[in-house]
């Protein structure tokens, strides 16, 4: 089955937004637009992705294609950064990486390593301070892509 973007983008904000409103205002796009996509999306598939609420949070399903939508943006990235060297490298986009770091780290070496990986790497981090203990768990949810 192929998915529409766009639709997995829309996806992707109300989760990480926790709602429609504030992912139609990350996207610069209407709320009824928002919704429209969600709601193809979730024609397309025959469930329902998202358990709306405050905050909206997605279903077992919604939570699979987040993390399919984030790996694609990864890969996009990654073709993009090596397209660089035979084309103008103006207008590429840094990828998001959401990344859930144990307060120790956070608190000693890890804010030299990531300054170091986003001039080196063109990445936007996305930091999670959270305890060791919880660290995998934010893995295993797919809140985080890596944990530290």
């Amino acid at each position: 089955m192929q998915y529409d973007y766009d639709s997995l983008l829309a996806l992707d904000a109300v989760v990480r937004e926790g709602g429609f409103d504030a992912a139609a205002k990350a996207l610069e796009v209407t709320q009824s637009a928002v919704s429209q996509r969600i709601k193809q999306l979730e024609d397309r598939v025959g469930t329902v992705l998202i358990v709306r609420g405050r905050p909206c949070v997605p279903t077992e399903i919604g939570l699979q294609l987040c993390q399919h939508f984030e790996q694609v943006t990864l890969l996009q990235h990654e073709l993009a950064d090596r397209m660089s060297n035979l084309i103008d490298r103006s207008g590429v986009n840094a990828a998001t990486v959401r990344i859930a770091v144990n307060n120790d780290s956070l608190a000693t070496w890890f804010p030299y390593v990531m300054k170091r990986a986003v001039n080196d790497l063109n990445v936007q981090i996305e930091i999670t301070p959270d305890d060791q203990e919880h660290t995998e768990k934010s893995l295993k949810s797919g809140d985080a892509l890596a944990v530290i």
